[in-house]
């Protein structure tokens, strides 16, 4: 929904760590000569006031000398980003070019100069390196050219998954292949066509679906072993588990739903971890359509399991099976393994995922709106049943499927400004604090709903002087929580609208809501009668578009955290023929829950 107006500054937040990457000998050979710049200042880094100068106008001449009318300024400080353990280091290059008129150089563009990536408990271990740059774009996918701007934009693309990270052996491809040349534009390399070890073309992989991924790693991953170790492995990575072990390190982003699954059988709480991450690394490999990484993926998955056989033992092992969902199957019983686990989870229909999220407030790009539609489907089908089961609470379930939407965007340039909606403040709490705002009524699929500010607020005690400032509360357990702000003005003479601007809440309540939530969750669950549920999971559609936990919504989110848990249910919610997230904002919730049914074209249907 909204655009963000204040985003976190995650460096400045969360990370803040001195420890710096060591990055690969010759990464930025090719730029060594070029001038650098301190963070801070943004001018050139002194060593002495003379032999600064001197040192700049040499290499201003030479970089001159070498590009005519272009030049690189690489920047001295590097740029940090720690998430989930994981900590990722780049360095910003500005490209110049002299402007004859102002008789000056003008930034036309700024780039992510490659990055080093460690765990952050042993930052001197590089596991992936990334030798290529990334031109930085704004939200509308033009240029960056002011430097604070776009560290504070690499930070949200790299915090959000928006670069697909290399592995060492694919960057020394790149630096082998890569030959620049420093007057014409970058051109990406291009890596030679893949041919997998385990058989996988790209053409079969982009037919999987996320179960038949994490299937096709399990048997990938037992393939090729002798016969002793094979055995126990293959005992432990059937299709079935490794479903199980890979969806349940993808629930948190952190492979934390693995680590306690297995701290539970006797593993320590630093294997355990250890052994979730790395689970969850596996898991980052089916997100892409790169059959390199599958293949790594494979060659990982076993290592893991091995490592994995060899701390819990055949104690631990015996425990592993009973607490997996199916365990009977897997040890080898007659009882067969549940529908949801065994089949692949199947797609909507092309005409259907074209009509789910093509109302107003969800999408403008209807081919985005149909891959959205696909990824939410599968997420929610994924996640339905441990709602029922009582395994996952509001905040898991919301990051599950903010990561889920993540899925479709990663990547970056295709979808820009997609980044600011992974600003969980459900269960990352440096975005407690920030805030987005969206302007309605210029805005071509919000404006129909301006003039519902009248009804929201229509006590002319609120419009003094024709300017609204008005502010929306809910109440839980009779504690009033703000919520969603509103900032208009009318014309003095004729009454109509002129301006409106929404913002969304800062986060503070966030651990109230997501409380509330669980409540509402069960409440529908076990709701007498479907017509009561359905009362219930308006209630939960409102908060949510209310809270906006993303900063910018996410509309899509909070549609299909409502449809999983009426899947749960048993109940099939129909399509949207207007915005909820939208009818929520400009609607109390008693208006919004007895208008609920109304904003779907037909009926829902459930047992």
């Amino acid at each position: 929904m909204p655009s963000p107006s204040k985003v976190a500054n995650q460096a400045d937040r969360s990370f803040g760590s001195q420890t710096s990457l060591s990055f690969p000998s010759g990464a930025f050979d090719q730029f060594s000569q070029s001038a650098t710049r301190s963070q801070g200042t943004g001018k050139s880094k002194p060593v002495s006031k003379n032999s600064a100068t001197n040192s700049i106008r040499n290499t201003k001449h030479s970089v001159q000398q070498r590009q005519g009318k272009t030049r690189d300024i690489r920047e001295a400080e590097p740029l940090q980003v720690e998430i989930n353990g994981r900590l990722i280091e780049t360095r910003l290059r500005e490209h110049q070019v002299w402007d004859v008129a102002a008789r000056q150089w003008r930034t036309v563009g700024i780039y992510a100069d490659g990055y080093a990536e460690a765990s952050a408990s042993n930052p001197n271990r590089k596991e992936s390196i990334r030798d290529t740059q990334l031109l930085i774009r704004d939200a509308k996918g033009k240029n960056v050219i002011d430097l604070q701007a776009a560290r504070r934009r690499m930070e949200q693309i790299i915090a959000h998954g928006g670069w697909t990270k290399l592995t060492v052996d694919q960057a020394q491809t790149v630096r082998a292949k890569r030959i620049e040349v420093l007057t014409k534009p970058i051109v990406p390399a291009k890596f030679e066509a893949y041919k997998s070890r385990y058989g996988l073309t790209e053409a079969a992989l982009q037919r999987m679906n996320q179960t038949q991924r994490y299937q096709w790693l399990g048997k990938a991953a037992t393939r090729g072993l002798g016969n002793e170790v094979g055995a126990q492995v293959r005992q432990l990575l059937t299709p079935q588990t490794a479903f199980v072990l890979l969806s349940l390190a993808a629930l948190q982003a952190s492979g934390a739903g693995t680590a306690a699954l297995l701290i539970n059988t006797g593993l320590g709480a630093t294997q355990a971890k250890q052994i979730g991450q790395d689970l969850y690394e596996v898991h980052q490999a089916t997100q892409s359509n790169n059959v390199y990484e599958m293949d790594q993926a494979a060659v990982k998955l076993t290592q893991v399991a091995g490592q994995l056989l060899i701390l819990i033992g055949p104690t631990g092992m015996a425990k592993l099976l009973k607490v997996l969902p199916n365990a009977s199957a897997i040890i080898g019983k007659k009882k067969q393994p549940s529908v949801e686990q065994q089949a692949p989870i199947s797609l909507l229909s092309e005409s259907a995922a074209g009509r789910v999220h093509q109302v107003p407030g969800f999408t403008k790009n209807p081919a985005i709106g149909k891959v959205f539609s696909q990824y939410m489907h599968i997420a929610t089908v994924r996640l339905a049943p441990l709602v029922k089961a009582g395994k996952i609470d509001a905040k898991t379930l919301w990051g599950a499927l903010t990561e889920a939407r993540y899925q479709v965007i990663q990547g970056g340039p295709e979808f820009p400004g997609e980044h600011y909606f992974g600003a969980d403040k459900f269960n990352y709490e440096w975005y407690v604090g920030s805030t987005s705002r969206t302007t309605i009524l210029n805005n071509r699929r919000y404006h129909s709903f301006a003039d519902r500010i009248f009804k929201l607020f229509p006590d002319e005690t609120f419009w003094k002087e024709n300017e609204l400032r008005g502010t929306m509360y809910g109440k839980i357990h009779d504690e009033n929580v703000e919520l969603t702000s509103y900032k208009a003005r009318r014309d003095p003479k004729t009454g109509a609208l002129k301006s409106l601007e929404i913002e969304s809440p800062t986060g503070k309540d966030v651990s109230l809501i997501a409380k509330h939530l669980d409540e509402l969750m069960q409440a529908a669950l076990s709701a007498p009668t479907n017509a009561i549920a359905i009362r219930y999971l308006a209630e939960m559609h409102w908060w949510l578009a209310q809270t906006c936990p993303n900063l910018r919504g996410s509309a899509a989110v909070s549609d299909a955290f409502v449809r999983t848990v009426a899947q749960a249910r048993g109940i099939k919610l129909g399509e949207w023929k207007t915005a909820p997230d939208l009818e929520a904002i400009f609607s109390g919730m008693k208006t919004f829950v007895e208008a609920y049914p109304t904003f779907f074209k037909s009926p829902s249907s459930g047992k």
